[in-house]
């Protein structure tokens, strides 16, 4: 039976995929045990990191590198609940600020309100 390596990049997608496998878009379970899985994106992410220090980028900029390696196609995460709500909040306060100032006539005649902000 093959176990999971003890590297960094191994174990934190090990990690990731437990604690946030439920709200990755599109996310397989299985995924979260799949040792082969794994433990490859953890090799390949290892000897990223590697290559881009050898090529002489930063510590930071070579783990940034890893990364997107290790979480590629698993970082598109849906929105909790609370997530959901903070933003249907904001939109319901935005809407009432907008439409305060253009009663209080904030907006010119000659000026656009801008939806895009």
């Amino acid at each position: 039976m093959a176990e999971f390596d003890f590297s960094y990049y191994t174990l934190y997608l090990k990690d990731y995929l437990q604690e946030c496998g439920d709200r990755i878009v599109g996310f397989d379970p299985a995924l979260a045990g799949d040792v082969e899985f794994i433990n490859g994106r953890g090799d390949s992410a290892a000897e990223t990191f590697e290559q881009c220090r050898r090529q002489g980028m930063s510590v930071w900029e070579a783990r940034e590198s890893a990364m997107a390696v290790l979480l590629s196609g698993l970082t598109e995460l849906e929105p909790t609940e609370e997530e959901r709500l903070a933003e249907e909040q904001y939109q319901r306060e935005r809407d009432e600020y907008e439409k305060f100032l253009r009663e209080s006539g904030y907006y010119g005649d000659d000026e656009e309100e801008d939806d895009d902000e």
